[in-house]
């Protein structure tokens, strides 16, 4: 029996990722909006700045996994780059939301060098970091626990980048000296808490062997992992929906809802304390649902309710489609609603993922975490540059102008963002997922063949 781990080593674990979404979010919360209406760029170029990067993430991700598989530290193979790289992490934020005074046409090429950057240091925080899942624990169970902890100080991550970011902005001065100074303050934070999650956590399990892979190997690990092929294509979409919802809101809240605003229980509500509101709504009953949430994935599995409860959020954002006015109680229940099944695409996939990982060792005998992790890794960060490249040409061809009212066509555009294509991206992830093979019961064999294995070939070289 899978010893189990103490409360304080998951509450640190999900320190990291408190930190993480305090870099992670707001890019692809605000970025194109920052980028369009703060520094001055146009949306196709805004969107084709965060695409560059993006490509250039996916380059990177999948050489740095197969990279950090070689890596072996006394202090395991996975914790040290959260050591080694959280202050670099920090500062390659604050450079991004600096916006120095620049001519024009520098002003793409200083935005395009700093997003890059930061996209390679999250490349080299995040994907170590999530692969400690795997090597925390063999057990799924213990896996979904530590998933819960890491989600659940993850959303928090989340409402400080959603709801505090813009207030935050207001209060230093808004504009650019505003965003100069969240940046700094959010930059640094992440890095003590990247720093504090090292010190906490614990890689209890060999992963990482020392083992030499082949590309004939690596490619027979893909091919046979036929449900790892179906989940990162699944979630692919999941997170492009969820890149593209996010990018939409910050239009949705200033040029539709802010043009029919009213009291939201006395209290008149702006452009921008809606957004605040909106995410905190969300992400406030993300933190609420997430142990019923949990514990559904406990009785029914892990798969039930990361396709149901994306079928749920799917609904949920399709509903606003239908109205040319909403009052803003009922706009805040809907999104409360969404929050609900929002868990599915936060909790689930970071505890299925780990599994997917036994499935190719149980299969093949090869275990490479870092490949698996970076390649799922590069395919959410591709889905955010699609999500926003798609955001600004669609935002171009409506005829998006900043900062002033907006044409029919523009505000259909911004609509079509936020109720038809991302819910239409999640009902084909749902679908998609509706083979997905591994079960509790097969993944605790998979656990116990791949040991059993492991034991009779150390007797062998005894």
């Amino acid at each position: 029996m899978t010893k189990k781990l103490p409360v304080w080593r998951k509450i640190g674990y999900g320190l990291g990722d408190l930190g993480g979404n305090l870099v992670y979010q707001p890019p692809w919360l605000f970025l194109l909006f920052y980028l369009t209406d703060v520094f001055g760029i146009s949306p196709a170029t805004a969107g084709l700045i965060m695409l560059s990067a993006k490509l250039w993430d996916g380059i990177f991700d999948p050489f740095f996994g197969y990279y950090s598989d070689k890596v072996h530290t006394r202090w395991g193979s996975k914790r040290p780059f959260l050591l080694w790289f959280a202050i670099p992490f920090g500062l390659a934020f604050a450079m991004l939301f600096y916006g120095p005074a620049l001519p024009a046409n520098i002003k793409p090429v200083y935005a395009a060098i700093t997003y890059t950057l930061l996209c390679t240091m999250i490349s080299v925080i995040n994907i170590p970091y999530t692969s400690l899942t795997a090597a925390m624990t063999t057990s799924s169970e213990e896996r979904n626990s530590i998933t819960v902890y890491r989600m659940i100080l993850s959303t928090v991550g989340m409402i400080l980048a959603s709801a505090a970011f813009t207030p935050l902005v207001e209060y230093f001065g808004n504009g650019l000296a505003g965003y100069r100074s969240v940046g700094m303050i959010f930059g640094f934070s992440a890095a003590v808490l990247i720093l504090i999650c090292f010190l906490t956590v614990k890689e209890s399990t060999n992963t990482n062997v020392h083992q030499r892979f082949t590309f004939r190997q690596v490619w027979k690990v893909l091919v046979v992992n036929k449900p790892y092929q179906r989940f990162v294509s699944a979630t692919f979409l999941q997170f492009t929906a969820i890149g593209i919802l996010c990018n939409a809101v910050n239009y949705y809240a200033r040029y539709v809802f802010w043009q029919q605003s009213d009291s939201f229980f006395g209290w008149q509500m702006t452009s921008e304390s809606f957004k605040s509101i909106g995410f905190l709504a969300i992400f406030l009953m993300t933190i609420i649902f997430m142990p019923l949430a949990a514990k559904i994935s406990a009785k029914f599995g892990k798969l039930f309710w990361m396709r149901w409860g994306t079928l749920y959020l799917a609904l949920n954002f399709f509903i606003l489609i239908f109205f040319d006015q909403l009052h803003s109680v009922c706009l805040i229940l809907i999104l409360l609603n969404a929050g609900i099944g929002w868990t599915a695409v936060t909790l689930n996939p970071w505890s299925m993922l780990p599994d997917t990982v036994e499935y190719s060792e149980w299969k093949t005998g090869i275990r490479c975490d870092g490949l698996l992790f970076g390649i799922f890794n590069m395919l959410f960060k591709i889905s955010a540059a699609i999500a926003g490249v798609a955001c600004g040409f669609a935002l171009e061809i409506g005829g998006y102008i900043p900062n002033q009212a907006q044409s029919y066509s523009s505000l259909i555009t911004i609509k079509l963002l936020i109720g038809v294509i991302p819910p239409l991206l999640l009902i084909i992830a749902f679908f998609i997922m509706r083979k997905y093979p591994i079960s509790a019961a097969l993944h605790r064999q998979m656990v116990t063949d791949i040991n059993e294995r492991k034991r009779a070939a150390k007797q062998e070289n005894c």
